[in-house]
């Protein structure tokens, strides 16, 4: 059938008050499993010993959902055991009304009744006429209580999909348990529903909207709208739906995997496959782990020790309770993948899946529910991993290996958030999201806050990222409402200027702090209120930083990180630059102890600020420890951080001695700028003390063995140009020579890299500022000359010199006689007394 446009909504409503359509002729039980499914899953039970230890297992493990294990009982296994329990508690469900729900948060929305749906499925044929009529009234009401009844306007960034669409999903499922088409077509065309979540929610065609660790509440219940509805020969209305920007059940599910980093090693242990993590709940799911080293995960791997692990379910307050308000269980990322795979046997999603095996096993073994084989390590291979930009979303993922062999690779990678705004949204805009190389964080923005980041004067400022802070603004006044007092900068500003190139040698992106279009969309306007997503409190803003024009540029190569970062204003400003990186400051005689105040990394004169930072135990974690001073002047300077254990006995360390033993860190090199004062100091920590909520950050109270060090650059200027390159080591040997600049004008910057002798790397990195980028621009210096548009990357060989970008003209100093290519091409180019020229 054609689907329904949501213009035949109204008529849709008018047909079903009047008439109602024969159930489609599919028998129960269809939503977990068919009959079929079950006798093969219970053949596979009583013929394979892996299949039989399963179920064995899965009858004692006490973190199962305890609903799923008894439906599979009945269904799969022909045990009558839970069948009257489960009744009786599907038919407490009878005459529910879901208006009365309202809970304590997401306002009822959190309402979640899949697990009664899959009950229904389950009983069907144990349940009277009279208790099937009770049921299907029931779940009509609900149905028609999404519909027809809600109220909330449904856009990117006005509500929490986390938490306020399992009331709306419910209702998907109802009507699919119902096996009503015209009720599950008006639920798919609904306010809130199924196609506005594809084909205006996710961004990109993929991605979600609020801050990524969010995203794991409603996948497993799409998963089952998805098999219900194509089991009713719907498939268009579920995998088979694709929406207005590309999005399917398929990209969705691979979404989960394109934010992924390399994986972090844990010697003695089992990988972690870190993800992109931002917003104001950073916390890792790894369990014993000590603080400020792992945040959100694809898998999250076990330590040396032997725990972590990932978890199969969760059940949370946020993400759902039934009508008993009972916590209801949700499927984690294991289901997901085992549900991907079985789907996509062509997703390499198996990859994943075999690396969530626990230590000692040789291979994954999955659940019984969806028919999954247990996973090989040395039969699976991973997904390849292109580097991306995703402009709705507002994120830039540059990885240097983009091969399959990138989820092992120590090759680095970075994020880099634009200036979207996201629900959750933690005041990141143009910071680095993290860095890693060398199968280890490098960059990590740690969140501190007490409970959820929101408001606090590191996790939701500027202060608490990589990136740049003006003037320590971070809150906005209300001078009529001081209630509305709330964290405003930097102000983010929707999809943003951008330009990209994502070549073998040089991955380049770069983005300037302006709005597409010259208008900052609804969507993209922050509430101006703390703890709401009212679309009424917004305003129109164009500056990420008031009176601040910002751009910044990132080139990656497999041995470096090179990040220009400008800033312009048309008054003297108080620009700092940053970074926090875990580890411990090498530092030499240069280095002098000094004192930096609160006063002078917060805005302690903004009432929010003070009130926050009044408590004295609160006002000294906030500051940096230890910190010292490196009189840079104009010079260029560096600083190295290394990984480094922080416990005075290296024997207590939960990561193990081999952790610290690899000798990881990074080498921050700037050029220099006149006024230039640079700082390092610890960085600040989480609170862990009685009466205070636990942070959703980092929630261990082990003691911080891997440190953590806050680089700052300041200067004071109208304008400015912060150019570093970031240089990740491994056995403490960074690679690199030398960085210098080689000519600045306004148009454009132009620098050297030269590693060390058999490193490779003899570099020159050319870029144009924005405002020039579509010229021609010329810098000449050091003997060397370059006509180019918008960047160009070049990298000297003994016999070959190759350039990726818009070079135009050239004049090079070179040994020998090597040959030019340019964007993969061989081009003319003639060597005359040491000097390479193209394009005279």
């Amino acid at each position: 059938m054609k689907p329904i446009g949501p213009l035949f909504c109204p008529l849709v409503l008018a047909f079903l008050s009047s008439a109602r359509a024969a159930p489609i002729a599919v028998e129960h039980p269809f939503m977990l499993w068919t009959r079929a499914e079950a006798a093969a899953i219970r053949q596979r039970v009583e013929t394979e010993p892996w299949a039989r230890a399963r179920y064995e297992a899965m009858l004692k493990d006490k973190e199962e959902c305890a609903t799923f294990r008894n439906l599979f009982r009945m269904v799969v296994m022909g045990d009558a055991t839970p069948v009257e329990a489960e009744k009786k508690y599907l038919l407490s469900l009878i005459g529910n009304d879901p208006r009365k729900f309202k809970g304590d948060t997401g306002g009822g929305r959190h309402y979640d009744q899949y697990l009664n749906v899959l009950r229904y499925d389950a009983l069907y044929d144990r349940l009277s006429e009279a208790e099937r009529k009770g049921l299907q009234d029931t779940f009509r009401d609900f149905i028609r209580h999404h519909c027809e009844e809600e109220t909330l306007p449904f856009t990117r960034t006005s509500w929490l999909p986390n938490m306020q669409w399992p009331r709306p999903i419910t209702a998907h499922l109802m009507a699919v348990a119902l096996r009503d088409e015209q009720l599950i077509r008006q639920c798919f065309h609904s306010k809130g529903g199924w196609k506005f979540y594809f084909d205006d929610y996710l961004a990109d065609g993929q991605f979600y909207g609020e801050e990524f660790g969010k995203q794991y509440s409603m996948i497993g219940e799409m998963f089952l709208w998805c098999r219900g509805v194509e089991r009713l020969g719907l498939n268009d209305l579920g995998y088979g739906y694709t929406g207005k920007g590309g999005a399917t059940m398929r990209r969705y599910a691979e979404s989960v995997i394109a934010i992924g980093w390399p994986r972090t090693e844990i010697p003695g242990g089992l990988p972690h496959y870190p993800q992109v993590t931002m917003g104001d709940a950073r916390g890792s799911s790894v369990a014993g782990a000590p603080p400020y080293v792992f945040q959100k995960s694809i898998v999250d791997g076990f330590l040396p020790g032997g725990t972590g692990g990932n978890r199969a379910w969760m059940a949370a307050n946020m993400n759902g309770r039934d009508h008993k308000n009972a916590k209801v269980d949700k499927m984690l990322a294991p289901h997901w993948f085992e549900l991907a795979h079985t789907r996509w046997p062509d997703g390499k999603f198996d990859y994943f899946l075999a690396q969530m095996r626990r230590p000692g096993e040789a291979v994954y073994t999955p659940s019984l529910y969806w028919g999954a084989a247990p996973a090989d390590p040395l039969k699976v291979a991973p997904p390849p991993a292109p580097s991306y930009l995703a402009r709705e979303r507002g994120l830039a993922f540059l990885r240097a290996e983009e091969t399959p062999a990138y989820w092992e690779s120590p090759a680095p990678a970075v994020a880099f958030q634009l200036a979207t705004y996201y629900v959750h949204y933690a005041h990141d805009a143009f910071a680095l999201l993290g860095f890693h190389a060398f199968n280890r964080p490098i960059y990590l923005n740690r969140q501190i806050s007490n409970g959820y980041g929101g408001g606090c004067p590191w996790t939701d400022s500027g202060r608490g990222h990589c990136g740049a802070m003006v003037d320590n603004l971070q809150y906005e006044l209300n001078e009529a409402e001081p209630k509305r007092d709330h964290s405003h900068w930097p102000n983010p500003i929707g999809e943003v200027p951008t330009r990209s190139d994502f070549q073998a040698l040089v991955k380049f992106a770069a983005a300037r702090a302006k709005p597409v279009g010259g208008t900052v969309t609804l969507d993209n306007r922050q509430p101006l209120a703390g703890q709401t997503l009212s679309l009424d409190l917004r305003r129109e803003e164009k500056e990420v930083w008031p009176g601040v024009d910002m751009e910044r540029a990132l080139f990656l190569t497999r041995e470096y990180l090179f990040d220009v970062l400008r800033l312009a204003s048309d008054r003297p400003r108080q620009y700092d630059w940053q970074v926090h990186a875990l580890g411990l400051l090498m530092a030499n005689e240069a280095w002098q102890p000094v004192e930096l105040g609160l006063d002078q990394l917060y805005a302690l004169t903004n009432r929010a600020i003070a009130r926050l930072l009044a408590d004295p135990v609160e006002a000294e974690r906030y500051a940096f420890k230890d910190v010292r001073s490196l009189a840079a002047g104009e010079a260029a300077w560096a600083a190295t951080i290394r990984q480094d254990c922080a416990l005075t006995n290296l024997n207590e360390a939960v990561l193990g001695r081999s952790w610290y033993e690899r000798q990881i860190g990074v080498r921050v090199h700037m050029l220099g700028e006149p006024g230039t004062r640079v700082f390092a100091g610890r960085s600040p920590e989480s609170r862990r003390a009685p009466g205070k909520e636990a942070g959703k950050g980092d929630k261990s109270y082990l003691p911080n063995e891997v440190g953590g060090t806050t680089l700052l650059a300041r200067r004071v200027t109208p304008a400015t140009v912060f150019a570093a390159l970031h240089e990740p080591f491994e056995k403490n040997a960074p690679p690199l020579e030398s960085v210098a600049r080689l000519a600045q004008t306004k148009d454009g910057l132009a620098v050297a890299v030269r590693g060390k002798a058999g490193s490779g790397v003899n570099d020159r990195l050319l870029y144009a500022f924005w405002d020039s980028h579509t010229a021609l621009v010329t810098l000449e210096g050091h003997d060397e000359s370059y006509a180019f548009a918008d960047h160009v990357f070049v990298r000297i060989g003994a016999d070959r010199v190759e350039a990726i970008g818009d070079l135009r003209r050239l004049r090079l100093p070179v040994a020998g006689r090597p040959r030019l290519v340019l964007n993969g091409a061989p081009r003319e180019a003639r060597v005359a007394d040491g000097l390479l020229f193209y394009g005279e």
